[in-house]
């Protein structure tokens, strides 16, 4: 079974690009493709989790690298404490502005995918994506109970992909 890639792959022409990541709109006239990102990345994590190998086939594969870091990172936050709906909004708020290390810098764990030397509104970006992505991940892994996270998804913060996982700062 081959690794899933994005299909946002065929799609960035006329999409600001921060050298080899793509640069969707996430303010109020979102781009549509950003949320197909973050939804394909959602949808497509528990089977690319499992892979040790990945080949990367376009940019739009750049950004779905991170955020499947960036997804099990999330989970394995909420696996240790298993907060309720709310609580854990907030906490992974908070996650979104402490995880600071992104694609350029050195601590990245799969930096030799990526390039450096990203523009200074590259990291904001990340920020805004990170957001995003914490809201529609709540949605799926309370979807059973407000109360308590799926343990389908939490089982999936003991697998890392490409056996990696991203750091909250910059060391």
């Amino acid at each position: 079974m081959p690794a899933p890639h994005s299909g946002l792959n065929d799609k960035l022409s006329g999409v600001k690009m921060y050298l080899d990541v793509p640069g969707f709109q996430f303010n109020d006239s979102m781009d549509p493709n950003a949320l197909q990102a973050v939804e394909e990345a959602l949808t497509c994590f528990k089977a690319i989790v499992l892979f040790k190998n990945y080949e990367i086939k376009g940019d739009a594969d750049r950004l779905l690298i991170y955020l499947v870091l960036y997804i099990h990172r999330c989970l394995m936050e909420l696996g240790q404490t298993k907060p309720s709906k709310d609580a854990a909004a907030k906490q992974l708020e908070t996650l979104a502005i402490q995880c600071t290390v992104i694609p350029g810098d050195s601590s990245f764990p799969l930096s030799a995918f990526y390039k450096t030397g990203y523009p200074g509104d590259f990291s904001q970006y990340m920020e805004r994506l990170r957001k995003e992505t914490n809201k529609r991940l709540i949605e799926k892994v309370y979807l059973e109970s407000p109360s308590a996270p799926s343990k389908w998804w939490l089982a999936f913060a003991k697998r890392k992909f490409m056996n990696q996982q991203l750091k909250n700062s910059r060391m």
